[in-house]
């Protein structure tokens, strides 16, 4: 095997990598720089030091090009639909099950109970309230 062909692994592994560990979004970069080696070192016979610097380069060098920009593209775009489920609940009428203490209670949305939270209003059982949004489970009521 090939010296070219060991690099060329080297960035599908990173690259994998990068897949399995959510989150990190810098292995992928490494993934860059081996293949980029790999190139090189298919057409040019160069060291292993200068192969090392190659490498370096090619994926500090890709990741400040690229990391921003796929970063915003990628996961602002999911952060920004994190719940696409929110406008089936917001503005729609619940009643409480139970009286609110400190603010918690449950309500009934769709014939299910549901934990709810209220800020500053006095709930008590049987009043209709209103959705405003939710966070997880549990669903922000306001009368």
């Amino acid at each position: 095997m090939s010296i070219a062909t060991y690099w060329l692994l080297i960035g599908l592994l990173l690259v994998i990598l990068e897949i399995a560990v959510p989150g990190l979004f810098v292995f992928l970069f490494f993934g860059i720089g081996a293949f980029v080696v790999a190139g090189l070192v298919h057409f040019l016979e160069i060291d292993f030091t200068l192969q090392a610097i190659v490498f370096f380069a090619g994926s500090v060098l890709s990741m400040l090009v690229f990391r921003t920009y796929l970063k915003e593209k990628f996961f602002q775009q999911r952060a920004s639909k994190e719940d696409p489920l929110l406008e089936d609940f917001v503005g729609k009428q619940v009643t409480a099950l139970t009286d609110f203490k400190s603010g918690i209670g449950k309500v009934t949305f769709n014939g299910s109970p549901w934990k709810a939270k209220t800020k500053g209003f006095n709930v008590k059982q049987g009043d209709l309230l209103k959705i405003t949004n939710k966070e997880n489970i549990t669903l922000i009521v306001e009368p």
